[in-house]
This record gives C-alpha cells, structure tokens and sequence, in this order.
C-alpha cells in the first residue's frame, strides 16, 4: 500500500544539519573575526609602543643634557673661587654647557629670595622676581635637590611659552640658596610632535607626573596646563611605569587606545591615542563583508530549506492526497513496473477480487496475483496466458479496456493504461449495476416505459430490416397503424391511472394476436403499430390479422371494477405494393387510417391510391381555408334561442360560414374538422369571438350571443385575453356574452382549463355546456364546474315525440340542471311538438329551425313565431 508522509524525518535532519552547519559557520567567522581584531589592536600597540620609545628617548637626551647644564651651573657655584673671577669668565664656567641642549631657552640663578642673579645671556640681569613660580616654591620647601619639571609658563620678558627644568642650590652648610632654572621652549615638542605621521584620531601627550599637560598634538593652547590627574593613565601609573588600556578621552571624547610610559627617571609621562575607530576601521570592513556574506549565505540556505521544505510539504500533500484519493477511489487502482510486479494498489483493488494486504504485497508479480484471484474465485481463465497476451496488447496498443465477467456474476470494467518506463496502471470498477442499467436503458430507448411494447425507433429498425430482408429474399410485409376509439373519453373521465391500466390491456391483446416474428409497438398516446412479416399472400394475411385486432380490442375491459368498451381504427400499408421506404408506408398507412376515422371508425382499411389523392385534395382545401382567413370569406349567422314558456328571444347563436368563391356557401361540419387538425380554428375563433360582441351591441339589452370556442383556443393560453379585447372594442356588456364548450374541455384535467374558466366566470362572461348528454360522464361534467346553462344535445330532442326513453332523458336531464340551479335548452326543435314536450320534460329554453334558421345579423328578428307563442 502506498504511505504518506515518509519524507517528513529526512527534512528535519536537513534543517538541523543546515542549522548547525550555519552555526558553525557563524563561530569560525567569530574566531576569524576575534584574531582580526586581535592582530589590529596588537599591530596599534607595536606602532604606538615604537612611537613612544622614539619619543621617549629623544625627551630623555634632551632632559638629560639640560640636567648637565643645570648640574654644571650648581657644581660651579660651589666652587670657592667663583666669586672672585671675572663675571665674564663665571659666566663661561656656568653656562657653557648649555649651549648643548637643543630650544634652551635661558638658564637662570634665583637667590633665596626668588631674584634672578644671574643669567645665561647677560652678565648683568635684571633682578626680575620668580618667587611665585612653583619650580622656586617646591624647592625653597623642599630639602630635595632633584632636579624638578615645573609647568608651562609664559616668559617674563620674551612671553614665549616654556618650561622651568630646576635643581636646588645650597650654601655650604645646606640651606636653601636659591634655585637654578632653565627654560625649554614648548616648541621643542612642537617640532618633535610635528614630524610624527599620525592616523586620524590619535594624539600624543606629554605630561608631569603629577598630571600637568606640557604638550598634546594635535596642539590645541587650551590643552596646555591642562592638568590630568584625574585620568586613568596616572592610576595605571601608579602601578606599572608604561603599559596600555582603552578610555574614552576627557579632552574631546574620542575612544582610544593609550600607550603610556615614564620618560626614564624623569619626572615626565609620555602617552600616545589611536582612536578605537581608526585601529578596527579595516576590521569593521571585513565584519560588514563578512556579515552581508554571512547574510547572504543564510538567507540562500534558509530559501533552498523553505523551497526544499516546500517540496516536501508538497509531496507530502501530494502523498496524502493520493493515500485519501486511493483510499476514497470507487475504483480499484493498480500499478505494475517494467517486470509486471506490483507498486501500488488500494483496498478497493483487493476487496474487489477477495484478495488480502497478507496475500498481495508490493512486489507480487501480476501472474502471481492472477493465480492467488483464482484460488479465491474471482478469476476462472489461464493466469499465464491471460498475463502474457496483456502485456503484448499494452505493447501494441497502449490503451487495452476489458470487460470481464467474474464466476460470481460480477461485471469487472479494466482499463489498463501503458506507462512510458514499461509497466502499466489499471483500474478496477464495479460495473455490474451500470451493465444492468445500461441493459434497462437499451431496453428503454427501444421499447415503450409503459406497455413494454417497441417503440417508434425499434419499430423503424425492424422495418428496416424487413426492407432489406424484402430485397434480398423478395419478402413481403403489412405496416398496420391503429388508434383507439373513444380512449380519450375514457381516460378523462375515469383518470389516467385507468387510461394507463387499458392501455396495458390493449398492449396485451395486440400480442397475444400476432407471432413472435412480428412486431408490436405503441407510438404514443393511444396509437400503436403492428409490422406483421408475410411470406405469401401479404393481402389475405394482413385482412385475417386486421380482423383478429378489431375483435380482440372491441371486447369488454373489465379494470377496477369499471366495463369499459372501446373500439379501434386502423390503417394498413403493404410492402412491397405500396413502396419500399419507411417514411412512405408509415404515410400510407396514416392515410388509410385517416380515412377509417373520417368513415365512422372501428374499421380498418388498406391504403389505396385513391387515399393519396384525397390527402392531396385535404392539403389544397388547407390551403383554401388559410386564404379564406386572409381575404376574409368567413361570415356569421345567428341562430335565435327563445325561451319557451313566453316565447321571448333570449339570445342567439353566431354560427361561421364559409363564402367560397367556387363552392358557395360551405357548413362547418365540411370545414371545422380539418380547421381543428390544422389549428386554423383558433384565428377563425377569435374573429367569431369579436364580430359576434360587435354584432350584439345593436340588439336589446336583454338578448345575449353564444360563441362556440374549441379546444384549441383553451390550449393556445390567451382566450381569457381574447375575450376581454372583444368585450372592450364592442363595448358589450360581459353578462351578454356566452362561451358555448364541450364536455373534452371541462374534463381535461391536463391543461389549465379549468383554471380559464374561472378567470372568464370572474370576468363576467356566462358558460355554457354543449351538446350535453353526448359524453361518457356527462354528470361528472356538471359536477366539476358550475355552468350558467346547459344544451340538451338534439340526438335527444329529434326522438321526444317518438322514444319515450328519450323524453325520460330529457325530464332528467332538466331535473339535474333545476336540482343544481343551471338553465337548460333544447337543440334542434323542429316542429310544435317537439317544442311542447321539451317544455313538458323542463327545458327552459329551445333553439332550431322551428324559431328560425341561421341568418346574417341584419336579418335577425327578435319576434317569435305565431305557432312558438300558441305551443307556450
């Protein structure tokens, strides 16, 4: 089977190995970085520990040569003959060495008092006062002879800054003398400092021990006297002569690397700053190349771990979807490699053949499989054969579907597809229910739901079969179209249900009439067909087949307790007399049935050239009657309805009659009919429907006009429409308007009938049922809706003065009507006394030739005749 999620550990020691191989990357980086910035400062304390030694041993020399000078001065003051030379020659015994030391400024004698006695460059000085220098104050109180750096000080007669180099001078006995000073020019420094070649940020200082700035470069004035004891080199001082440390400068706040050191003995400190910036300037460079590539270099490994991550979330996902897919598969699934063994399959693939995950492993070959379906029995062929002529046909065709049935009955659909790496992928389906449906459909696209009998296609392919059997072995057969009588009737008043249970009945007795070599079918509705195969007399055959249908479906039904008689049309068609095309003879045969219909029906009849040419002359007078209505030729005739206890006319009949041109004046049982068949009868209607309203504007308000209106009308959806038009052109009033329908349009309970004929009640507009008493279930009728009137069809009243039965009829008919409060009239009242016992039987009102034949509108008048008044 296959497993998800197998990847998901690989990726996780991938991301720590990334991990850690980054974090060891980062420490390298770190120690390469700690020994640059190691080797950098350690390159900054060589520059600076050099630059102080130079420094150092050029003060020193200096210092130290200015020391001598001052030596010499108090060495010769000692001497007891020095006060009786010439001032010229103590001069030279003096202050000759101090012409050695380089920017002496002036070297100086102070008496005990501070006045200067002597000077270098004159034998006679001015008795100038350094009693307040602190060279001649820390001597006068101090019994020290060392020799003593003062601070820097402007000259009293030069103004030039400098320094007191001083030693103490002593009388014999020991006592305080006076002071030997020399001067060192600041500019000493100056131009020693000026020469050194410094980086940006680092300065050199030159201090006393205690702390005094004698000189700083980059020279500032404000820096000189400045003093710095408070600095941390005199508290390293304190304990090492020299050394280093990093400090944030007080003087401007630069952080610098200090290299400090005492200049020898000498009561002086030299120290040297590079600025921290400068020293890890290099070094700054190198970490901001290091960390962008370090950056740079984490961020492509954390993308290909995201896109790798990705990948595997992907297949992952892929791998699930596929487990659920597999799992979820209605299907079975197999996949074979190259050597036919198994790699994948699902539970649907060995549940459907009763296979186990114990028996079928991945890696089992196909023939090994087919061997183990055997055992369980759910394969009954060759395994070795079947495996090896799969692989040849997945060779040859790619593509190989199979329908196989199982020796459990099962019908198993495999389709088994080439791979381009030599195996294949099959899948496994179930279709023993789509096989049965399949076989249904078939069935049902051949064969009429209901009856079980062909239908129209099946029909047409066993005609066509018999056609090209006929041209082959010269056969003959008989297209037999039949159409039930009255089944209409039946099924509106008794319901579909038992219009669906005789038409079973009939389906049954049509069979039960012919062979098995002939063919039975049912078009629709209530048509059906027979294709009856003859080998000799096609005629005589087809005569004693039409006889035996005839009979067998005139017998009673008997169907939920209701007797239900009907009878049959039928028309026949005769191959290879009549032609040799389908189309054609089921022509035929419509015609020769049309015409059974139109001769009474319940009969049957062969097709006949005669039959053509009456179609021929149907379809002309179809298209008389279309110019008829284009050029007007219809015109109306009212028939008077009077009311036969008073004699009174009550309203009349529009009845249409055609004016042809050749043929004069045409009655509507010649038109009407075909008008039906066409739909002609709807344009016809709605032009009766307007001439009639308009036409009985001009009469007494108490007359109203009936209009005939047919089924066609209520099918088409717009007579309500139509009938409120006419009322509103004429302006008539909707209570003298009366719509005349048969019993077919009261009892379809398909249409929406019953739903206009509400609307036309609400409108105002009277119903009337004609021709009542003609219907299987002419009480039904009146029953389902409340008509204004109905007519006594004149089948009744033409016997009243000589059927009793009839005249029974009538009085009930009339007896129902009072009983549901609806008027009634009687049709085709001919004589007096027809008109005497129709109004003996209850009929309220009469209509025929006795009140007056149809006539044009102009010539209706609205008196009854003498002998209608006598009879009242």
């Amino acid at each position: 089977m296959f497993r998800p999620g197998a990847g998901r550990h690989p990726m996780s020691v991938m991301v720590c190995l990334a991990s850690a191989f980054l974090l060891g990357l980062c420490l390298v980086c770190i120690n390469v970085l700690a020994e640059m910035r190691a080797t950098a400062r350690d390159k900054a304390l060589n520059v600076a520990n050099r630059l102080v030694a130079a420094i150092d041993n050029d003060i020193q020399r200096n210092i130290e040569s200015i020391d001598l000078s001052l030596q010499a001065v108090v060495d010769g003051l000692k001497r007891p003959d020095i006060s009786g030379v010439s001032a010229e020659l103590r001069q030279v015994i003096l202050f000759d060495r101090s012409t050695a030391a380089r920017h002496l400024g002036v070297v100086l004698v102070t008496d005990a008092d501070g006045i200067v006695r002597l000077d270098s460059r004159t034998t006679t000085p001015e008795p100038i006062s350094a009693a307040d220098r602190d060279y001649f104050l820390v001597h006068q109180h101090n019994d020290y002879a060392g020799l003593y750096i003062g601070r820097p000080v402007a000259g009293r007669l030069t103004g030039a800054g400098a320094i007191g180099i001083s030693r103490r001078v002593n009388n014999p006995d020991g006592t305080f003398a006076g002071v030997a000073v020399a001067s060192l020019r600041l500019d000493y420094f100056k131009t020693l400092f000026k020469d050194i070649s410094l980086n940006a940020g680092s300065s050199i200082a030159l201090t006393t021990a205690d702390g005094v700035v004698l000189m700083r470069w980059p020279y500032d004035p404000k820096y000189i006297g400045l003093s710095l004891r408070s600095s941390k080199v005199f508290d390293n001082l304190a304990r090492a002569p020299a050394g280093h440390f990093e400090s944030k400068a007080s003087t401007d706040g630069v952080w610098r690397l200090l290299v400090y050191s005492q200049i020898g003995q000498l009561p002086l400190v030299i120290s040297v700053g590079q600025s921290l910036e400068t020293i890890y300037a290099q070094w700054w460079h190198y970490v901001l190349i290091l960390a962008t590539l370090g950056a740079i270099f984490t961020a492509v490994v954390a993308f290909l771990l995201l896109y790798i991550g990705r990948q595997f979330k992907l297949r992952t996902r892929s791998e699930l979807n596929l487990s659920t897919a597999l799992t979820n598969m209605t299907q079975g699934l197999s996949m074979f490699d190259r050597d036919a063994r198994l790699v994948l399959y699902n539970e649907q693939y060995l549940r459907m053949y009763g296979c186990s995950a114990e028996t079928v492993k991945i890696g089992t070959t196909f023939h090994e499989i087919l061997k183990l379906r055997k055992a369980f029995g759910s394969f009954d062929g060759d395994p070795e054969k079947y495996a090896s002529e799969l692989v040849t046909a997945l060779k040859r065709d790619g593509t190989v579907a199979i329908r196989a049935a199982c020796p459990d009955g099962r019908m198993i659909s495999v389709v088994n597809r080439a791979m381009p790496n030599g195996g294949w992928v099959a899948t496994h389906e179930d279709v023993s229910e789509r096989s049965r449906y399949e076989k249904q459909i078939a069935h049902l696209a051949h064969h009429d739901a209901l009856t079980g009998l062909a239908n129209r296609m099946l029909l047409r392919e066993r005609m066509e079969r018999a056609l090209s059997n006929l041209r082959r072995n010269n056969g003959s057969f008989a297209v037999f179209l039949i159409d039930l009588d009255r089944f209409k009737a039946v099924n509106d008043t008794l319901g579909h249900p038992i219009g669906d249970a005789l038409l079973k009945e009939v389906a049954a007795r049509l069979q039960a009439c012919t062979r098995e070599v002939d063919t039975v079918a049912r078009l629709g509705g209530d048509e059906f067909a027979v294709l009856q195969i003859v080998q000799d007399d096609v005629a005589d055959g087809a005569i004693i087949l039409a006889m035996r249908l005839l009979e067998s479906i005139c017998l009673p039904y008997e169907i939920d307790g209701d007797r239900i008689t009907i009878g049959a049309s039928i028309g026949i068609a005769l191959a290879p007399a009549d032609g040799l095309d389908v189309d054609l003879l089921m022509q035929y045969a419509d015609l020769a049935l049309y015409k059974v219909k139109s001769d009474g029906r319940n009969n049957f009849r062969f097709f006949s050239g005669e039959l053509a040419e009456d179609a021929m002359d149907r379809r002309a007078f179809e298209a008389e009657l279309q110019d008829a209505l284009a050029q007007r030729q219809f015109e109306l005739l009212y028939q008077p309805e009077v009311e036969l206890s008073s004699g009174r006319v009550t309203g009349a009949e529009a009845l249409p009659r055609w004016r042809h041109p050749q043929r004069g004046l045409v009655l509507p049982e010649a038109f009407v009919p075909l008008m039906d068949e066409s739909g002609l009868i709807a344009e016809l209607g709605e032009w009766v429907l307007r001439e009639a309203c308009a036409a009985a504007v001009a009469w007494p308000t108490d007359v109203k006009v009936s209009v005939n209106v047919s089924p066609v009308q209520f099918g088409r959806g717009n007579l309500v429409d139509a009938v409120i038009l006419a009322l509103s052109e004429s302006g008539l009033a909707p209570q003298r308007l009366r719509l005349e329908i048969t019993e077919t349009i009261a009892l379809d309970e398909n249409s929406e009938n019953r739903s206009i004929l509400n609307q036309l009640r609400n409108v105002g507009v009277g119903i009337v049922l004609d021709d009542f008493g003609t219907g299987f279930s002419s009480l039904r009728t009146v029953q389902m809706f409340p008509f204004d009137k109905i007519k006594i069809d004149k089948s009744f009243t033409a016997d009243l003065a000589t059927n009793p039965n009839s005249a029974a009829i009538v009085c009930a008919m009339n007896g129902l009507a009072r009983g549901l409060k609806i008027g009634s009239l009687a049709e085709g009242i001919e004589t007096t006394d027809q008109c005497e016992l129709a109004r003996f039987a209850g009929c309220e009102e009469g209509q025929g030739l006795l009140f007056g034949p149809p006539v044009p509108a102009g010539e209706l008048t609205f008196q009854c005749p003498v002998a209608t008044v006598r009879a009242a």
